[in-house]
């Protein structure tokens, strides 16, 4: 009768906040799927490549929360932002993607 895939409802990601830009990137052909869109997994791992990678080795990733809004194509320029813990994926200036990341402290 629960048809909910998590405890915890999910949310809208603000993509409002301030960021810190990093390096811009293309879209590869390894990045697409069937259709010739960016593969959802591939947003994701554009954003983990940007953080520490001492944080991943560690496992202090508990959570993640990741915001879809528009697929990308071959050739697309993106520019990847961040702060500490929120990033944003934009084309255009326009938000794709944002994700959420919740960090323990290290153990």
């Amino acid at each position: 009768p629960d048809k909910n895939a998590t405890t915890a409802p999910f949310k809208k990601i603000n993509t409002a906040l301030s960021f810190e830009k990093t390096t811009p990137y293309q879209v590869q052909l390894s990045d697409l799927d069937i259709v010739n869109h960016a593969n959802n997994v591939k947003y994701l791992e554009w954003c983990l490549n940007q953080i520490d990678a001492k944080i991943i080795f560690k496992q202090q990733i508990k959570s993640l929360e990741m915001n879809f809004m528009k697929e990308l194509n071959l050739f697309d320029t993106i520019e990847i932002v961040s702060n500490d813990s929120n990033f944003d994926i934009l084309k255009e200036e326009k938000p794709c993607y944002a994700l959420e990341i919740k960090i323990s402290e290290p153990k």
